[in-house]
């Protein structure tokens, strides 16, 4: 096991809590007898491949005043990049897109490091935007990730004051071909153009699926590419009237399966959310769960278990129609950070949402608290949901969204970048049912949880660090981040597994 010193440290919260919900069920295989040989076998050793971590780059903009579909970025993100034991990565920009104008040159990137021999050699990357500005304003980050055959993006919507653009990175040296299956309340889209997109090599596609699904609240997107690896990133933008509500980078959700897990949603001004939630126009602020099962009508048991003791969860069923998006709020959930199980009867993907919503910025003037019926007028709101004398908003609240996606199980040793970007905090879920130890090395110190059956801990981690994190059993990691009008999160997953030894018998 191998450790980096790149950054101080965080220290350890040392919070351990049990989380409820079915036990998982293994599935065993049996194996035939091996074909006996009298042959000596050769012993081929595939030769080591480049790692690869596609960051999506710069937030964008779709349309200006010129014209609606000229697409510009604005902003330069941050980007952590490192293998464990320190070395940096080999900065490749994707300067083949679909954007016109790139402020300051910044362009989505192919991060490359040599193959890893072994778990000091890993690669990791994260980037991290704050943007507050124009139509956007919050913080954007997301995980740079491998290509994959076939991944699922749970978030975004195209109603109104809302965009939702999906982009797609080919790092790879041939061209893929896409296929999109887009979903939303009422079901599959069946529209042209989702089929056969090619990807060109060494470039990244920026689609709005606005196009596709427009006036949407719930969307779900499958990617599959055939003849090369993508990389999915989905951009959700909110603009109500004339105030910024929000920006967020979705990464990919776990696949289908009847047990999913979202480690780490982070709730950090509930009261001040329940009240804007209230406002026409700014029922997304709520905190939810979206849940699509692709193939089969699903029921589907949700428990929620706050990270740290004495907090209050809460727990549901419902049923998800096959095919359509479904989105359950979560009612009454104070300010901490959580742990959310699902347990279906078929397989469903699945992500949580939260926002955070922080006072006016002091140094702006003229803000003033405003009766919720006045808020239109300032170009706030729409309409009022409830009486109106239940709610007041502020001008120039300032507001942010975060998806936070399930993660999929961590069963061999996983490299994860902590982005620049305020109070990181790392999430451990261990949804089995025997104890486990949690390793997490990075930041120049190692740092240990404990974990029950059926229970999550969480660390606090420094920003701008890259970190191992092993356990003695599978568990579900996320890191979050949150601020003033700030907040963001990022699964960690482990890296496609390298290619092992064959022995050939002739």
């Amino acid at each position: 096991m191998a450790s980096s010193a790149i950054r101080a440290s965080g220290r350890v919260l040392g919070a351990v809590v049990a989380i409820g919900g079915a036990g998982a069920l293994v599935l065993g295989a049996t194996l035939l007898p091996a074909t006996a040989s009298s042959a000596p076998g050769t012993v081929v050793a595939p030769a080591g491949v480049d790692q690869q971590r596609v960051c999506p780059g710069p937030l964008l903009q779709l349309g200006d005043f010129e014209s609606a579909t000229r697409i510009t970025s604005y902003g330069v993100p941050a980007v952590t990049a490192a293998t464990i034991a320190g070395a940096p990565a080999t900065v490749a920009a994707l300067t083949d897109s679909d954007v016109e104008t790139a402020a300051d040159g910044a362009a989505s990137a192919v991060l490359t490091a040599p193959s890893a021999a072994d778990d000091s050699g890993l690669l990791s990357a994260a980037q991290a935007q704050v943007v507050r500005s124009g139509d956007a304003a919050g913080l954007a980050v997301v995980g740079c990730t491998e290509g994959t055959a076939s991944s699922w993006i749970v978030a975004g919507a195209t109603d109104t004051g809302r965009s939702s653009l999906l982009l797609l990175a080919n790092p790879n040296g041939v061209a893929a071909t896409v296929d999109l299956a887009l979903y939303t309340g009422q079901g599959p889209v069946e529209a042209p153009g989702l089929q056969d997109l090619v990807i060109a090599p060494l470039s990244q596609r920026a689609i709005s699926l606005a196009g596709y699904a427009p006036g949407q609240a719930q969307l779900a997107v499958e990617v599959r590419s055939r003849g090369g690896l993508v990389s999915a990133t989905l951009q959700h933008t909110v603009v109500r009237g004339l105030e910024p509500g929000g920006v967020d980078l979705a990464g990919r959700t776990g696949a289908p399966a009847t047990e999913q897990v979202v480690p780490g949603l982070r709730i950090t001004t509930a009261a001040a959310a329940e009240a804007r939630a209230h406002v026409g126009g700014s029922q997304d602020v709520e905190t939810a769960l979206r849940i699509l099962a692709p193939r089969a009508d699903a029921d589907v048991t949700i428990g929620v278990v706050p990270e740290t003791a004495g907090g209050v969860g809460t727990s549901l069923e419902v049923e998800a129609k096959a095919g359509r998006v479904v989105e359950v709020p979560f009612e009454g959930l104070a300010d901490g950070t959580y742990t959310v199980t699902l347990t279906a009867t078929e397989p469903v993907v699945a992500a949580a949402r939260a926002s955070t919503v922080a006072p006016p910025d002091p140094a702006q003037s003229g803000d003033e608290e405003l009766p919720a019926e006045d808020a239109a007028e300032e170009g706030i709101g729409f309409d009022v949901v409830g009486p109106v004398t239940d709610v007041a908003v502020q001008a120039g609240e300032r507001i942010d969204l975060a998806w936070f996606p399930s993660a999929g199980a961590l069963t061999r040793p996983a490299a994860f970048a902590v982005a620049d970007a305020p109070a990181p905090r790392l999430s451990v879920a261990n949804t089995g049912e025997d104890a486990v130890t949690v390793t997490v090395e990075g930041g120049g110190v190692t740092q240990t949880l404990d974990l029950p059956a059926r229970s999550t801990g969480v660390l606090d981690v420094a920003p701008n660090t890259v970190h191992l994190l092993t356990s003695t059993g599978a568990v579900a990691a996320s890191v979050s981040y949150a601020g003033e009008g700030l907040l963001a999160a990022q699964p960690v997953r482990a890296a496609n597994p390298l290619a092992t030894p064959l022995t050939i018998y002739r």
